[in-house]
């Protein structure tokens, strides 16, 4: 039976070096093999235009290792359809996971384009006019713009530096940062009409709420911050180094101003999220029953407990693979929080088994989500269906770099009329940035 699913699950699928997609599903556009390596960055913004015909890009020159202090990327876009790529400028501040936080200026996601450089020392974000050439410099680098494009949200890449591989800036090194808490890290607002940068949320202040004293001993920061649709909220998290068990974190919302901040359950574990509409967001979490609260403090113990458990782990990941036997002992899903309330409800348990960089259709009924490479090095690309509770494969793609600063997460994306999907590949050498038609059950 197991046989024959297999089969008819190939049969599905059509080949295209080193990646499958649905026998339905079009590539599009793909960047090309040139010696360059094409990525967008992250899944929380879109790499299209307004129009779905102009598509954000870095290239850069080197693949497979950590980005240092002295390389750049290019960034730009292709014309999806005529296959010309035009370069606006170059970054010293990007990283593999987000770039440099590349994106189309909103309201309109056409005339202006930013993204994050350092110049003479420091980081900034520099907005570029794609009608005139001009770019306008700001003395700090943005990471969460509002939806109405008159301000954004701010890390401290330099505070980051010190405790996010992967996600921070070389190029920076700040001692006076490398500290467990600095009394001036946090969250900053920049204003793009007058260049202020004022400070909205102390990461002391976080650490505060619902205070533990071993944190005083302990990296913290935050970071991945989002807004909702309207911009009348931000979500963000907060994080620690816990040593030997990796960092841990906690989930808040606040207002625009950074005030009315709002603690979601502290299971210690918090992961991928995206805005579902203004009061509900996705994210995949450890779920906050009894159960939970108990694989918590089970997991972090040193009993005699835990060590059996962690010998019987072994035949349940031979039996299930890794990422499946983590989440079982963990139990952790996507759950969909409604903000400021306690209300949440378990998403997809069934078809949904693994995390995922996901975000919503405009109708709010279909979610798009990867995953990180399978047993066989595959990333999958799903299409989930609430109505329905179902998943539609979009396809699986091989992935040369797993398990470090320089992997390729697929981070998903919708063009503006939710027809195509954009990915980043690692299924070469150098990564590729890809275009699919967007396929759905109906």
């Amino acid at each position: 039976m197991k046989r024959q699913e297999h089969k008819n699950r190939k049969n599905q699928l059509k080949m295209n070096q080193n990646y499958y997609v649905h026998k339905d599903t079009r590539t599009i556009f793909e960047s090309p093999t040139d010696g360059h390596s094409y990525f967008f960055g992250y899944y929380d913004k879109s790499p299209f235009d307004a129009t779905d015909t102009l598509l954000l890009t870095h290239r850069t020159d080197f693949d497979g290792r950590p980005i240092t202090a002295e390389d750049e990327a290019e960034v730009g876009f292709w014309n999806i359809g005529t296959r010309e790529f035009t370069t606006i400028g170059v970054s010293r501040a990007f990283n593999w996971q987000q770039g440099s936080h590349l994106q189309w200026m909103p309201p309109d996601f056409q005339s202006r384009i930013i993204y994050n450089d350092r110049r003479d020392g420091q980081f900034v974000s520099v907005v570029y006019s794609v009608d005139s050439g001009e770019e306008t410099v700001h003395s700090c680098p943005i990471y969460a713009v509002h939806p109405s494009g008159r301000f954004a949200l701010a890390a401290n890449y330099e505070r980051l530096y010190f405790c996010r591989p992967g996600y921070n800036y070389p190029g920076v090194i700040n001692r006076t940062w490398d500290v467990p808490i600095h009394e001036e890290d946090g969250i900053y607002r920049l204003d793009f009409y007058t260049g202020e940068v004022t400070q909205v949320i102390r990461t002391r202040d976080v650490v505060d709420i619902g205070y533990q004293s071993e944190l005083e001993d302990c990296d913290n920061w935050l970071e991945h911050m989002m807004w909702n649709p309207n911009g009348t909220r931000f979500a963000f998290l907060h994080r620690w180094d816990s040593g030997n068990e990796g960092h841990r974190t906690r989930l808040f919302t606040a207002d625009a101003d950074g005030r009315d901040i709002y603690m979601f359950p502290d299971v210690g574990f918090y992961s991928h999220m995206n805005w579902k509409n203004d009061q509900v967001f996705t994210i995949w979490a450890l779920v906050p029953s009894g159960r939970s609260k108990i694989m918590q403090d089970f997991s972090t113990s040193s009993s005699l407990l835990y060590k059996t458990a962690k010998l019987a782990y072994q035949p349940i990941k031979m039996l299930l693979g890794k990422k499946r036997a983590a989440r079982l002992v963990r139990n952790t899903a996507f759950i969909n929080y409604t903000d400021q309330s306690r209300e949440l409800t378990i998403l997809g348990r069934e078809v949904l088994p693994d995390n995922g960089h996901n975000s919503w259709s405009h109708d709010e009924r279909y979610m798009l989500t990867d995953t990180y490479q399978d047993d066989d090095c595959y990333r999958h690309l799903w299409i989930y269906d609430s109505e329905n509770n179902s998943t539609e494969s979009i396809g699986k793609f091989y992935s040369l770099y797993n398990d470090s600063e320089y992997r390729a997460d697929l981070h998903p994306r919708w063009s503006r009329n939710e027809r195509m999907i954009a990915v980043d590949s690692a299924h070469t050498e150098n990564r590729k940035l890809i275009v699919l038609s967007a396929t759905r059950k109906e």
